[in-house]
């Protein structure tokens, strides 16, 4: 499973699973963070006010995704486009 790793403004680090989508309707993806565990992340909010965490700054939340039991994560670095992401997933199903 693919995940992003993004960190907003006041630090707080989120990883976002891009091809697990929370809602079409109001383009959210699935994410997690320390606080509030699983979330809906709104694309548009991890594309404009978040920026790629460092590789320092997202090992502690891979490391409590992997302690959870997210054993097959593949860390990506770019967020695909909304267009992607929906081609990606409309193929898959």
């Amino acid at each position: 499973m693919e995940v992003i790793f993004r960190i907003e403004k006041g630090g707080e680090v989120l990883a976002v699973f891009p091809f697990e989508i929370w809602s079409k309707n109001n383009y959210s993806l699935t994410g997690y963070a320390h606080n509030g565990q699983h979330v809906a992340a709104d694309w548009l909010y991890i594309r404009d006010c978040t920026r790629p965490a460092s590789e320092a700054d997202a090992a502690p939340l891979l490391a409590e995704l992997r302690a959870i039991g997210y054993d097959d994560l593949t860390v990506k670095k770019r967020l695909p486009s909304w267009g992607r992401i929906i081609a990606k997933t409309s193929r898959a199903r």
